[in-house]
């Protein structure tokens, strides 16, 4: 044993640099915009430069103000089309082991709440083009997509 505690002590250390190595080398990936930028990095991280946030708020504002727009143009359409669009509002159970609840019906957006497998949840139809639909309970109202319900039996 005495024989080879310098051999033992050379490879702890190699194995060592080689650990510390390799995390600095994950953090760097992580940390890298073009990392972020490929989608494939589920926590987002800010990354973006004062030019673009500028622009990101303008663009916002901009999607703001034709919404607007549209908005003052469906109201000034008349009152029979709103009586057609009155949302569909039924119950509905979970039919996964466990649902994210998000705050917008996005899957980038904050998760809200959690909910389990048949519980029972108020839904309404928002014709979401991509199947999400605003969930609510006693507790919190988010959005879920439509193929993680099932109709009450």
């Amino acid at each position: 044993m005495k024989k080879h505690k310098g051999l033992y002590i050379f490879i702890l250390t190699i194995i060592t640099l080689a650990f510390i190595v390799f995390v600095a080398f994950m953090q760097r990936s992580f940390m890298n915009p073009e990392f972020s930028a490929s989608g494939t990095d589920p926590v987002l991280t800010n990354t973006t430069s004062s030019k673009d946030s500028e622009s990101t708020e303008e663009d916002a504002k901009q999607n703001t103000d034709e919404a607007s727009v549209k908005e003052e143009e469906s109201q000034n359409t008349g009152a029979e089309e709103d009586e057609d669009e009155t949302p569909t509002i039924s119950t509905k159970v979970v039919n996964v082991d466990l649902l994210t609840v998000r705050s917008e019906p996005d899957v980038e957006s904050d998760p809200i709440k959690f909910v389990t497998m048949n519980q029972a949840l108020e839904v309404e139809d928002i014709n979401h083009p991509d199947g999400w639909v605003k969930v609510t309970t006693d507790e919190f109202t988010g959005y879920v997509k439509d193929k993680f319900l099932d109709d009450v039996e």
